[in-house]
């Protein structure tokens, strides 16, 4: 609810909620108890006019698409959406299968790279170690789904920052990726 709070102050229009995992519960129980917050939390996210946006991260929990899209249908609020991050699905699917099934429920994406490849060959965490249209996410699939869903919201990069030169080379990664 604070988070919520803050993004209204702001005018932020959505809040980002890691739904975690709990390796020493039942998958059920952990299931029920983040949808029971998360459901708390939907009056209060209404009222403020913030969604909540739940992301699919590593933490070994809604690791495919369709279950990802049914703890979101349960919720049965437009104020709960996804947060959809195309590298991070790498790890378990492609993120064009992942775009088919969650639709409109997308709000907003995150955007950065992975090789498959790479990860599985030399650590998971390696497969992130690359620019923008250099790994194994078919980027021009991945616009095709975001363009049959409508898609017209934010998408941030989550690559490593730095100064103007490297901003400016990861908006142009973007752009290429975007528009092939």
């Amino acid at each position: 609810v604070a988070a919520i709070d803050d993004a209204a102050i702001y005018g932020a229009t959505t809040v980002l909620h890691v739904v975690p995992t709990d390796p020493n519960s039942s998958y059920m129980e952990n299931y029920k108890k983040t949808q029971d917050l998360i459901r708390s939390a939907i009056p209060h996210a209404e009222k403020k006019r913030v969604k909540i946006l739940v992301e699919n991260v590593w933490a070994t929990f809604l690791i495919e698409p369709l279950t990802m899209a049914r703890y979101i249908d349960e919720l049965a609020s437009p104020w709960v959406q996804s947060y959809f991050d195309i590298g991070n699905v790498m790890r378990w699917g492609w993120p064009q299968h992942w775009i088919e099934v969650l639709g409109k429920r997308i709000s907003k994406i995150h955007i950065k790279e992975y090789s498959l490849k790479t990860g599985m060959k030399e650590g998971m965490a390696k497969g992130f170690d690359f620019p923008i249209g250099e790994g194994d996410i078919d980027w021009k699939r991945v616009m095709e789904e975001l363009g049959k869903i409508g898609f017209a919201d934010w998408a941030t990069a989550e690559v490593k920052g730095g100064d103007l030169k490297r901003l400016t080379t990861v908006r142009e990664q973007m752009q290429k990726a975007f528009l092939g």
